[in-house]
Order: C-alpha cells, then structure tokens, then sequence
C-alpha cells in the first residue's frame, strides 16, 4: 500500500476526528448512553490512530486538542437537542455535561499519557 501524501495525512486525520461529533449529533435520541459505551473506544481508537500517524508531539497534541473540542462540542450540542427534543427534565442537561466532561477526563489523560511514551520513544 503507497504512503499517503504529508498534505492529505492531516486533513484526512482532522476529518477521522470529526466523526464522533457527527454521530454524536446524529444519534442524540440516545442520550448519553452512546458518549459511555459508544464513543469511549471511538476515543482510544482515536487516540492511537493520532499516535501512529502524526510526526512529532506537537502534530500529535494539535490533533488531541481537536478531538477534545470536537467532544466537548458535540456534547453541548446532542444534549441541547435531547432537551429541547425529548426530555425536558431539569437533571438531562447536567447529565449532559457530565458524560462530556468524562469523556473529556478520558481524552486528556490518554492524550497525557501517550504525549509522554511518543516523546520518550521518539517514534
């Protein structure tokens, strides 16, 4: 298989890293069930797709920071629609922001903790 060119690598990894909002938003009858047992491997997933194709740290923390505002994005957004569209008890919009704020925990730990093995090993 050819090695994609520098120029597509990271739009193409941009576009990968905004697929979670996109279900997020799609799918936001569910609640947050799906940001628990959906999109916390999409995350891992996420996270080592990033580690393995980004070049140094820096690329591989922009795209991390990314990931995180795509998360924190798309939970105030599926949690406004499921509060305007299905569930308009007081408790949904803290549940809400509760599973985008552990969701958020996740990424930025797994972010910390691959940052530190990819400058460590230097790959």
């Amino acid at each position: 298989m050819k090695k994609l060119p520098p120029k597509y690598k990271i739009p193409l990894l941009i576009l990968i890293n905004t697929i979670p909002f996109a279900l997020d938003v799609i799918f936001y009858s569910n609640g947050s069930v799906d940001n628990f047992y959906l999109f916390f491997p999409i995350f891992a997933v996420l996270t080592i797709l990033n580690y393995y194709f980004s070049n140094k740290v820096s690329h591989f923390v922009i795209l991390q920071v990314y990931l995180l505002a795509c998360l924190i994005f798309s939970g105030c957004i599926s949690t406004h629609l499921y509060y305007t569209n299905i569930s308009d008890d007081s408790m949904t919009p803290a549940i809400g922001m509760l599973s985008a704020y552990a969701g958020s925990v996740v990424v930025v730990i797994t972010t910390v903790i691959t940052g530190i093995v990819k400058k460590i090993t230097k790959t």
